[in-house]
């Protein structure tokens, strides 16, 4: 019974990837890379299959031409990846749209800005995961002294003074 609960499972996993993959290709710009990378990250894991679409329509619709370049020139680099991987993990749990609409733009933010290098990168997904939306408010209303990642990081999930 056991065998056959666990093929099942599996069986169900797979096919939970099958549709993300053919969710995420079906996006104009970056559908066929972010159904590769799904294909190649994500197999025989039960997929939060509305949160990664919602992150990739998202992100589809934060990039423009050039970007989308600058993502395919970037997209089969290991920490290209590796950023990708944190960004889904993070939709995966994202509790409202708005968090995923958050996590999108710091994909795209750290997937297009030269300047940032890969640690910097990865810091600002740790530090987004750490945070809710209303402590990152709290500490730019308070006039807190933020660092210029912590900076870069607001700035990136567009959390606006009149959000304060």
């Amino acid at each position: 019974m056991a065998v056959t609960r666990k093929f099942m499972d599996t069986r169900k996993a797979d096919i939970a990837a099958m549709i993300g993959r053919g969710a995420a290709g079906a996006l104009p710009l970056l559908g066929p890379m972010l159904s590769e990378l799904i294909n190649d990250m994500i197999p025989n894991q039960r997929l939060e299959l509305e949160r990664l679409w919602n992150l990739f329509n998202s992100l589809e619709s934060k990039v423009n031409e050039l970007e989308k370049e600058k993502i395919e020139q970037k997209i089969n680099d290991p920490k290209s990846i590796d950023l990708f991987e944190d960004a889904c993990h993070q939709a995966t749990r994202a509790l409202s749209p708005e968090r995923t609409e958050k996590i999108a733009s710091l994909l795209k933010m750290t997937l297009t800005k030269d300047q940032l290098d890969f640690m910097e990168s990865k810091r600002l997904f740790a530090i987004f995961a750490e945070v809710n939306d209303a402590q990152i408010i709290i500490l730019k209303s308070k006039g807190y002294k933020i660092t210029p990642l912590g900076k870069l990081l607001i700035e990136s999930v567009g959390v606006s003074k009149s959000d304060g």
